[in-house]
């Protein structure tokens, strides 16, 4: 049976070590398929044939691109290259990605083409780096460009580039830090927006070269990958804390789909019959061995997977911070005037270390001065924005949902923006993950 072409009104990245293989229709399993002998394989784009592209890394961690077709693999190395990556691939079996030679920098990549056997490079001109990660069926190709700090290796400037031929180049409209990873035949985009600010959290954005919209689910790091000719997107979702969801968006309506056992499902590429690719990690290991290849359907994900409103877990209400007892991690002495404190919540009261937000009652008590309490995650930077306000001697309470931190500690950092001291208690009634 194939799979059901999905026809959607339209709305609203890193290797992956994974291939996945094709499954059409509304597949039950999943099934992995990695490159004969390698230590890990990395699955990136699908086409409409099935057939999929991607990298694999050898023994001795060397990166090779491949293409796997008719479940056959053949290698994919840019002549002369050290490493070779490939990332996208269209109906007419051109595949675009990127490549580095040993001459180069740590931080240089240059983009390439291969079509029938013929390979195309591509450098943006006066770019430290030029990255390809999409093709449409027309042959429109997006990328990114990107040009380095002289005094540490981050990108200082870098804008993000459609082009049909690897000399004229046409910059995206508003794409500074805007990286896209997708283009479907109506040259609609999507890509990840990452903050200067706290390069850890991003938002994804769709749109045209002219006009691009930033997307957002709020609670979670949003990163759309790819899109077919439906408008159906696919990316990931990440909890604050680290923890991985799949989704595909339908009609503007998010699906999520996780592999019991694993830390990380993204999905990375999407044809216009629904099929899927992406990849799977253990929270164990550093290594490519931890990855595994994933591969579902549309259909899969919609009909099996969740609703993003349903990763709500409930939990008995119980007391996680009280301040106004004797003093310790969760516990006394009371929030000092203008200072930060930070309170590490997970594994107390059923928090568990995949929670990206906690759904929370906060009480303030005995402040001798007025003032506001901000809560952040931890690993953020302090805001102004008030999660309780209070005048001398309140008791007040206030609900909300508060982030939690990335690494895994769940922790918050609470600011006391008065001139006294006020005692604080915390109580969870449930998360998000």
């Amino acid at each position: 049976m194939r799979a059901r072409k999905w026809g959607i009104v339209r709305r609203a990245w890193p290797l992956f070590l994974a291939i996945c293989l094709v499954v059409e229709g509304r597949a039950h399993a999943q099934v992995s398929v990695n490159y004969p002998g390698a230590a890990g394989t990395v699955s990136s784009g699908i086409n409409d044939e099935g057939t999929v592209v991607g990298s694999y890394f050898d023994a001795l961690y060397n990166t090779h691109g491949f293409i796997y077709r008719h479940g056959i693999f053949s290698t994919l190395d840019y002549p002369g290259a050290s490493e070779t990556l490939p990332r996208a691939i269209n109906n007419n079996g051109v595949v675009v990605g990127y490549y580095k030679l040993s001459t180069d920098t740590p931080t240089m990549v240059h983009g390439f083409s291969y079509s029938s056997g013929l390979y195309q490079s591509f450098d943006y001109p006066g770019a430290d780096s030029t990255m390809l990660s999409g093709i449409n069926g027309v042959g429109t190709i997006v990328g990114k460009e990107i040009t380095y700090s002289t005094t540490f290796p981050f990108p200082a400037e870098g804008e993000s580039f459609t082009t049909r031929n690897g000399i004229t180049f046409t910059i995206i409209e508003n794409s500074i830090g805007f990286e896209v990873s997708g283009i479907n035949d109506d040259n609609v985009l999507v890509g990840t927006a990452f903050s200067p600010a706290y390069p850890l959290y991003s938002i994804g954005g769709i749109g045209t070269s002219d006009h691009l919209s930033y997307y957002d689910v709020p609670g979670y790091i949003t990163a759309p990958w790819n899109i077919n000719n439906g408008g159906v997107v696919v990316g990931q979702l990440a909890s604050p804390s680290g923890y991985y969801m799949g989704f595909v968006n339908v009609n503007g309506q998010f699906f999520t789909q996780s592999v019991p056992g694993t830390q990380q499902t993204i999905f990375t590429g999407i044809n216009n019959l629904g099929q899927i690719v992406g990849y799977t990690a253990t929270p164990s290991g550093t290594g490519p061995d931890r990855f595994s290849g994933y591969s579902t359907t549309v259909d899969q994900v919609v009909t099996e997977g969740r609703r993003l409103g349903e990763w709500f877990y409930t939990l008995p209400p119980c007391r996680v911070i009280d301040t106004r007892l004797a003093p310790g991690a969760l516990a006394g002495p009371a929030l000092q005037p203008n200072e930060a404190r930070v309170f590490a919540l997970a594994g107390v009261c059923g928090l568990p270390n995949s929670a990206g937000a906690a759904a929370v009652n906060i009480t303030v008590i005995g402040s001798t001065a007025a003032g506001s309490l901000s809560i952040v995650p931890a690993d953020a930077p302090v805001t102004a924005a008030s999660a309780i306000s209070f005048k001398t001697g309140d008791v007040r309470a206030n609900n909300g949902l508060l982030k939690l931190s990335l690494d895994g500690t769940g922790a918050v950092a609470v600011y006391n923006g008065s001139s006294g001291t006020v005692q604080l208690t915390l109580d969870v009634s449930g998360y998000f993950q």
